[in-house]
């Protein structure tokens, strides 16, 4: 692991930083592939939307460019190709209390990692378990990768079956939302579709590629309500972030999928568009 904090290496933050007291930032988790951030420009729009939301004091064409030059100098540092990066912007240091100073100077934060590899992953397919907890709904947070993740830390702490690779999520209305880690996708006979995140759960980069590219591959993407029932008449299930792609589900709460062709199929396009510069 190497990390740069406001362009300094180090490993190390304020105790009073706001990221660390009350969540108060986001953060964005990308793929590098051939020494690029994979489809940066969505991590980047994300990033900002998220910013503007939360009300953040900032210069985009001034943060992305540090942003893209820490990515540059940490990948000649560790000597990578192949990597998983990690991006994380805080308020930056605060008072005791929740009220914060609206220009203060915003932490960030870039540590890179070794790749993620799930080849094997997508060749076998995943099992995946339904969990027990139920995601709040927000709008005011909803799809945002802000830094507050203890629902999905509850959640991922449900098993420890190493046979499970995902679990899904649910919010209190019971429908069904997301996997503790990806978006959730079910394919029903050629259709794609998966949930609205307008309430609660991320709207990832890798969702946004699926329902933005689906037409020009010959297939329809539909954002709506999903439920149990829908996954039991589901012909395919996938699951899909920054770092693990599209990976196909063999197998959700107990159910065998008979089919991982169009997940397979969109899986490959990914990877294409993820090589491209």
């Amino acid at each position: 692991m190497a990390s740069l904090i406001n362009g300094l290496p180090s490993d190390q933050v304020s105790i009073l930083d706001r990221g660390l007291t009350y969540g108060d930032g986001l953060f964005e988790t990308v793929r590098i592939v051939c020494s690029q951030p994979a489809l940066w420009a969505l991590h980047w729009q994300r990033l900002e939307t998220g910013l503007t939301r939360l009300n953040f004091s900032f210069n985009a064409e001034a943060l992305q460019q540090a942003l893209l030059s820490d990515i540059e100098r940490l990948l000649l540092v560790a000597e990578l190709t192949e990597a998983t990066l990690k991006i994380t912007i805080t308020r930056g240091i605060g008072q005791r209390g929740y009220r914060y100073t609206a220009d203060a100077p915003l932490t960030r934060i870039v540590t890179v990692f070794p790749a993620t590899d799930a080849e094997a992953l997508a060749r076998t397919g995943i099992k995946a378990r339904l969990c027990s907890l139920r995601l709040a709904r927000s709008e005011a947070l909803a799809g945002l990768k802000h830094l507050n993740r203890m629902e999905q830390v509850i959640a991922r702490n449900e098993w420890s079956d190493p046979q499970y690779y995902e679990g899904i999520l649910n919010d209190t209305a019971n429908n069904m939302i997301c996997g503790t880690m990806s978006n959730l996708f079910l394919v029903k006979e050629g259709v794609l579709l998966t949930a609205d995140v307008s309430g609660c759960g991320i709207a990832g980069t890798r969702r946004r590629w699926v329902l933005e590219n689906a037409n020009d591959l010959g297939l329809v993407a539909k954002v709506g309500i999903l439920s149990a029932e829908d996954l039991l008449s589901a012909d395919e299930v996938f699951f899909c972030n920054a770092l693990i792609g599209i990976l196909p589900a063999m197998e959700v709460a107990d159910r065998t999928l008979p089919s991982r062709d169009i997940s397979l199929r969109l899986r490959e396009a990914l990877l294409e568009a993820e090589y491209q510069k």
